[in-house]
């Protein structure tokens, strides 16, 4: 199926100053399965492919993970399936909690009232 796919170039000098962006778009024809990717360039190259995307993501979620925990996130982690840092979470209530009640309890109701915009 063609696609449109847009890109960002940042265009320097010869110091290394950046000058321009140049804002662009291309169209490609992205296949409609993983079959026929494969039989259009062959399963090495899509495993290939993928494996280097995968190897992308793992290195995201190192940077994201607490230091010393970075092999448990891996372990957990499940290509496709949406996971949640809990720590960062944990961060979030920890820095509400420690804010005085009268501005935790207005952020409190900011949310509410935002949430209840979204399901209206």
């Amino acid at each position: 199926m063609l696609e449109t796919v847009k890109f960002k170039k940042t265009i320097k000098d010869e110091n290394g100053n950046v000058i321009d962006t140049y804002h662009g778009s291309v169209v490609y024809n992205f296949p409609d399965s993983i079959y026929e990717e494969i039989e259009r360039v062959g399963e090495a190259t899509v495993l290939s492919m993928y494996c280097a995307q995968l190897e992308i993501r793992i290195q995201a979620l190192c940077r994201a993970a607490e230091i010393g925990e970075a092999q448990n996130v891996v372990n957990q982690y499940v290509p496709g399936v949406s996971t949640r840092n809990r720590s960062s979470k944990r961060d979030l209530l920890a820095a509400l909690n420690s804010l005085p009640e009268d501005v935790r309890k207005k952020i409190m109701d900011e949310i509410a009232q935002y949430k209840a915009s979204k399901t209206a």
